[in-house]
């Protein structure tokens, strides 16, 4: 089987977390015009790794909505906006601010509340611990305690947080995983991270952190697609306690730090 989170779309049939036999997945990625590019783990990782407690994880998780509700938390490391995107020519005086956002997402509140529940509500209501707070009153209950509101974005998105969403199409309280977090956490349900006492949040980690760890060979093979996929830096980090939790990227390369 190929096992993965995955949202209904023009490309693919079927939504939330899932398993499909391999060669049926092969050819529905074929329809789909995907490039797929195959990331062994080392021998090393292979022989630590606990199949059936991966399996166990995905059987407790299978069903469950894909990760709409903390897929920003990947982008925002730091409450600088040291990670939002910046214009030309100098890529360094016309940027994205917080100050923008922090405006726009109130109003997307008042007028789609639907939107804000699923992409942030939710999420900094978890950080906060409160419930049910709509995003100004998050910004005032930040405020009454001392923090910024920009902060609140900013802070550790924990893989403990269980949101409203659904399994199987029916209201679940469940966690909210997109395709690099599942991943992240399929390993870390089989031990890969046991060295570091699993002290990692699978959601603060995008594809490319998933992809450049030290527990895969860093000899991709592409097995589908009509281009050819190059991955920067495979295979070249060590995961370390509180990987990637606080890793800004500067314009216009968008450089980060060597162990992020």
């Amino acid at each position: 089987y190929v096992c993965e989170s995955q949202v209904a779309s023009s490309y693919w049939d079927t939504d939330a977390i899932q398993r499909t036999p391999y060669r049926q997945w092969l050819e529905d990625a074929k329809k789909a015009s995907f490039n797929v590019v195959w990331a062994p783990l080392t021998d090393e990782a292979r022989e630590a790794f606990d199949e059936q407690a991966a399996r166990d994880f995905f059987e407790s998780v299978e069903g469950v909505e894909y990760g709409y509700f903390n897929l920003l938390y990947g982008w925002i490391d730091s409450a600088s906006g040291g990670n939002f995107p910046c214009l030309p020519p100098d890529y360094s005086s016309n940027c994205l601010q917080w100050e923008l956002l922090e405006v726009v997402f109130a109003l997307i509140d008042r007028v789609v509340p639907s939107i804000s529940d699923q992409l942030w509500n939710q999420a900094w209501n978890l950080r906060l611990g409160t419930s049910n707070l709509g995003t100004a009153e998050i910004y005032q209950e930040a405020a009454s305690r001392g923090l910024e509101s920009s902060e609140v974005p900013a802070m550790v998105e924990l893989d403990t947080y269980v949101y409203n969403t659904t399994r199987y199409g029916e209201p679940y309280m469940g966690p909210s995983m997109v395709c690099c977090v599942f991943v992240c956490n399929v390993w870390k349900a089989a031990g890969l991270f046991d060295n570091i006492d699993n002290e990692i949040s699978c959601p603060e980690l995008t594809n490319y952190n998933d992809y450049t760890l030290s527990i895969l060979t860093g000899e991709f093979i592409q097995v589908l697609g009509d281009y050819t996929v190059t991955l920067n830096d495979p295979g070249m980090t060590d995961v370390y306690p509180d990987y990637a939790e606080t890793c800004d990227t500067l314009p216009p390369n968008y450089d980060h730090a060597s162990d992020c």
